[in-house]
């Protein structure tokens, strides 16, 4: 994930976590999103 600037580093990583916890992210050298349709919508988002 990269850092814009925008969210506090430790609030980004806490989100990261908890999606990863409840499945949504996978976590290995870098974070994946595991649903295709979950990042797609985080895209139209963005």
């Amino acid at each position: 994930m990269r850092h814009h600037g925008k969210t506090p580093t430790s609030t980004t990583y806490s989100a990261l976590k908890k999606l990863a916890t409840q499945g949504h992210l996978i976590k290995e050298a870098t974070y994946a999103i595991e649903d295709p349709f979950f990042e797609m919508w985080i895209r139209s988002r963005r």
